[in-house]
């Protein structure tokens, strides 16, 4: 435990690492000073504590992670938070904190709660999915495009017609 307080990222995230694999709730009180750390390993052991640990207040800061510049840990909060929805008491939260990335302007997180959303089959994005197919970054229309195509939420088709046609 006292290393996890070390200056160095590299001794932080063994600590971590360490604490983690013994009880994943020992991370749990690092999280709020840590997850801002540049090293994404450290950013990665107290995801894996709050998402491992699967309570409603910890969904807010999980979903944060959709906009991670890392694209492993955003993977991973992508996938947690799809994870996280099959509970019914964490589902609305999940909702609710994915919806706030989407709905933001950074392309990260639109990308990552594409995702989201076309896993969970949340139909409620699908008009947020078709603005995002003319975003500047190709990622977040890519993932747009897939997340469409797992909606298929036909009262949208026209503006995709309108969308594709002006490609």
């Amino acid at each position: 435990q006292k290393f996890v307080s070390n200056p160095n990222s590299a001794v932080q995230s063994l600590a971590l690492g360490h604490l983690y694999r013994v009880d994943f709730e020992l991370v749990v009180p690092y999280v709020s000073g840590l997850l801002g750390s540049r090293d994404v390993n450290v950013r990665r052991w107290c995801a894996k504590s709050l998402i491992d640990g699967a309570k409603p207040q910890d969904v807010a800061v999980i979903a944060g992670l959709l906009n991670d510049i890392n694209p492993d840990l955003r993977s991973l909060a992508a996938n947690s938070l799809v994870d996280l929805a099959q509970d019914p008491r964490l589902k609305s939260n999940v909702l609710l904190e994915v919806e706030k990335v989407f709905s933001g302007d950074n392309w990260r997180g639109c990308e990552q709660a594409c995702v989201v959303f076309g896993k969970l089959d949340y139909e409620a994005s699908a008009d947020r999915m078709v603005e995002l197919l003319g975003h500047p970054r190709g990622d977040v229309k890519v993932a747009a495009a897939w997340g469409l195509t797992q909606l298929r939420v036909a009262e949208v088709l026209p503006d995709m017609l309108d969308h594709a046609d002006s490609v």
